[in-house]
């Protein structure tokens, strides 16, 4: 007795899988609804960036600081994600720094450093939660940047005269 096998008709012929060009069609139509919607809350999250920027700006501190983000180290290898407030790009601004390496190397450490707006967005979404701590960090190292400054204060007016002097002397 010979065994018979029936097949299922396969439903390729009533709704055959779209190829390769097809589907490539549809993705990325669907993909630029997606970066049309990522770029509008992206945006949308750039401007309470640029406000608190510029209010730092308008303070005229010159002094940076950074917070952690995020970071791990096990004594020998690390890697961190850091929000701040620094020069970049020959500008104040809020940025985003990540830095790795290891301990033993400390030459071989890689750091990349973007204004805060320019930064990976997965970075900026983290980011914009410290950014309080980053505020409060910045009023000490405010405070100590200026305990450093009149520290120096009086030692340099004594440089500075000492300068003078002798320039007013070589003049006689």
């Amino acid at each position: 007795m010979a065994i018979v096998r029936t097949v299922p008709p396969s439903n390729s012929s009533a709704n055959p899988a779209p190829n390769a060009s097809e589907r490539i069609s549809s993705a990325f139509e669907k993909l630029t609804a997606s970066a049309k919607d990522i770029n509008e809350v992206s945006s949308d999250l750039a401007k309470p960036v640029y406000s608190i920027e510029h209010a730092l700006q308008n303070l005229n501190l010159g002094v940076a600081c950074w917070t952690k983000i995020s970071g791990d180290s096990d004594g020998y290898n690390y890697w961190s994600h850091e929000v701040g407030y620094s020069r970049i790009k020959r500008h104040w601004c809020l940025g985003i720094r990540t830095a790795e390496g290891n301990e033993a190397n400390p030459e071989d450490e890689s750091e990349e450093v973007w204004p805060f707006n320019e930064a990976p967005l997965y970075l900026r979404i983290k980011a914009v939660d410290k950014l309080p701590d980053l505020i409060e960090a910045m009023i000490d190292a405010t405070n100590a940047t200026t305990k450093r400054v009149k520290e120096k204060v009086s030692p340099t007016q004594e440089i500075a005269a000492a300068v003078s002097a002798l320039i007013n002397q070589r003049k006689k």
